[in-house]
């Protein structure tokens, strides 16, 4: 992708077990959202970050936090914790590097990746400044610390998800949705492993970077 240092960036943030580059040293995320990122740079300088922490020495790929999450909890709700906050702080650092400026920036993540958004969002001591979201089949923790988040966010995910089941205002699940001001819940028809992916439907990719452009 074309550097422009005239464009806002937007900071893409992969799922769980998709931190390890292929040999052509691309991210899961580079390949089946390609239709995505290839939009988004039209308007925004793209980069997609890589998580640090290793699942464990048995499982290959990385996720975003240094405690392990586990799928099959987040339906039920996953309590927050204050070591949590390691991986944040590193988002926030990072936001500010990339946007010195403090022009704005977006946010778009996909599952773990678009939980740690939620989580800056709503748990970071005075954040950078981001324009908005886009969170990908993602998941909140269950939290009382939260505070309310006034950025414009687009929540998508698939009805038959069974990874992160659709939200449909079931608590505890989705009650993270009940602090954004300015949240729009959109459906993707893409099929994809276990129906939990990023859509490739060009309409909705339309719809989707239009709500969220500058």
């Amino acid at each position: 992708m074309a550097v422009n240092d005239d464009k806002p960036v937007c900071l893409v943030l992969h799922g769980c077990r998709q931190g390890i580059r292929d040999d052509k040293g691309r991210l899961d995320i580079e390949r089946y959202a390609k239709k995505l990122f290839k939009k988004l740079s039209k308007t925004y300088r793209v980069k997609v970050l890589q998580a640090r922490h290793p699942l464990s020495d048995q499982e290959q790929g990385r996720q975003w936090y240094a405690k392990p999450l586990h799928i099959q909890d987040i339906p039920l709700g996953i309590p927050f914790e204050d070591d949590y906050m390691q991986t944040i702080h590193e988002l926030h650092e990072t936001i500010e590097r990339s946007d010195p400026q403090g022009r704005g920036v977006l946010l778009v993540g996909f599952s773990q990746g678009a939980n740690v958004i939620d989580t800056y969002l709503a748990h970071q001591p005075e954040p950078a400044l981001v324009t908005a979201a886009i969170l990908f089949s993602g998941y909140g923790f269950v939290s009382s610390e939260r505070r309310d988040v006034d950025v414009p966010t687009i929540y998508v995910g698939h009805p038959d998800d069974s990874i992160v089941p659709f939200p449909d205002g079931s608590e505890p699940y989705c009650s993270w949705m009940n602090s954004y001001d300015d949240i729009r819940v959109l459906e993707h028809d893409t099929r994809c492993k276990n129906n939990h992916g990023i859509p490739t439907r060009a309409t909705l990719l339309d719809e989707i970077i239009k709500h969220i452009s500058p």
